[in-house]
């Protein structure tokens, strides 16, 4: 599947409305003003360690059933829900600022990571939560989120933008709220800004 870029998607997409997921080795620039407070809390997701993976056949877990990858059409839907979870993310001006101004290396990189993060907590045989398609590594959450200053608005509009596009693609509530804790758990490592509200608050009307 080819990369998609910013100007690509946001045309095809119309502005939507789980954000979890999305905290991926990226390389983001700081739209924020005010600046960091408060200690990191949290441990790591299992999503985003260094030992992300699943196993090497992909069988069914005994306690968890088969894996979500191989339910919903295996890893070319991971990559959609990422492109789509992109659009709904361009389009939503609450956290549009973290990605429009992404040079096209860094949105291919961003791209690549997530959908191995998203492989990962699907549970895709095989995927590990490494290095993106030209090798560059996929950073854990703590350090690609360093000093951006991340508002816990930011990561709950990144939340519920995901959610939809789960909803969306087919994932049914059940499956999201299964993965949800892994994805959730990725909080204490993103937001470091105890500040109220958005980075940015939407013009009256506005989407998002």
């Amino acid at each position: 599947m080819e990369r998609p870029t910013w100007k690509r998607i946001a045309g095809a997409v119309v502005a939507t409305a789980v954000a979890s997921l999305i905290g991926v080795g990226c390389y983001i620039d700081n739209p924020n003003a005010a600046k960091p407070t408060g200690a990191d809390a949290g441990a790591y997701a299992d999503a985003t360690s260094d030992s992300a993976t699943v196993g090497d056949s992909g069988e069914p877990d005994a306690d968890r059933g088969p894996p979500l990858c191989t339910k919903y059409g295996g890893y070319a839907t991971m990559e959609k829900v990422v492109a789509d979870l992109f659009g709904a993310l361009v389009a939503d001006c609450r956290v549009s600022r973290f990605f429009t101004g992404l040079t096209p290396e860094r949105q291919a990189h961003l791209y690549d990571c997530l959908v191995k993060q998203v492989a990962v907590v699907m549970r895709c045989p095989d995927i590990r939560y490494d290095v993106d398609n030209a090798g560059a590594e996929c950073r854990d959450m703590k350090t690609s989120h360093k000093g951006l200053s991340i508002r816990g608005a930011d990561f709950d509009a990144l939340v519920q933008d995901l959610v939809v596009v789960l909803q969306k693609d087919g994932v049914a509530q059940a499956d999201i709220d299964s993965i949800a804790p892994s994805l959730l758990g990725l909080r204490g490592d993103i937001v470091t800004n105890s500040a109220p509200g958005n980075a940015r608050v939407c013009d009256a009307g506005g989407g998002g």
